[in-house]
C-alpha cells in the first residue's frame, strides 16, 4: 500500500475527485450535505415551471377580464 503523498500527483487528483464524488471526504455528515443540495437543485426546476405555469393563467384571466368577456 502506497501513502497518499507520495503517489503521483495525477494519481492524487484522481483519487480526491473520486472521494469528493462519492462523498468519503468526511463522511455521513458529506453525504448529508450532498443529498440536501441535490434535493434542493431537482426541485428548482419544478418549482419554477409551476410559478410559471401560475403566471401564464393569471395572464389569462385578466386579459379575459379586461375585455369584459365571460370567463370560460
Amino acid at each position: 500500500m502506497q501513502i497518499f503523498r507520495d503517489k503521483p500527483f495525477n494519481e492524487r487528483v484522481a483519487g480526491s475527485i473520486k472521494a469528493l464524488h462519492i462523498g468519503n471526504v468526511y463522511g455521513q455528515f458529506t453525504k448529508l450535505i450532498y443529498f440536501l443540495s441535490c434535493l434542493i437543485a431537482t426541485t428548482l426546476p419544478i418549482t419554477g415551471t409551476l410559478i410559471w405555469l401560475n403566471k401564464m393563467k393569471k395572464k389569462k384571466v385578466n386579459s379575459w377580464i379586461s375585455q369584459n368577456l365571460p370567463l370560460p
